[in-house]
């Protein structure tokens, strides 16, 4: 990948930017997206955080990937997912998501307002 293009990733992320964005800026999947940030060591590296096979998809692989280095509000957990348009049930999306990384054995706990991956 070109070294443009991962810094054109990297200053989207850093403009704080949901995925969904990302990939229609950069042209990339959300996957490659991921993988750049956890090589650029902004977020947890998906492949090496999964103790089984990741169920739920991309947004619970982007939920883990960012519990991955730091705790994170569940605000910052949907600005990721949603950008500036939240719907209405984001807590609960959020929630869910947590739960089901829980089901799939991660201990994640919810501590002074952040969630906190183990």
């Amino acid at each position: 990948m070109e070294n443009r293009m991962v810094g054109r990733i990297l200053d989207l992320y850093a403009a704080r930017r949901p995925i969904k964005e990302m990939v229609l800026a950069t042209g990339y999947s959300s996957s490659t997206i991921m993988r750049v940030l956890a090589e650029q060591r902004r977020i947890g590296d998906v492949r090496v955080l999964r103790r089984r096979r990741l169920c739920g998809g991309r947004r619970t692989a982007h939920v883990l990937s960012m519990l991955g280095c730091d705790p994170q509000r569940p605000e910052a957990l949907a600005e990721m997912i949603w950008g500036d348009e939240w719907p209405s049930s984001w807590r609960q999306v959020v929630q869910g998501e947590i739960g089901r990384l829980r089901r799939q054995g991660y201990e994640i706990k919810f501590r002074d307002g952040a969630y906190v991956l183990k």
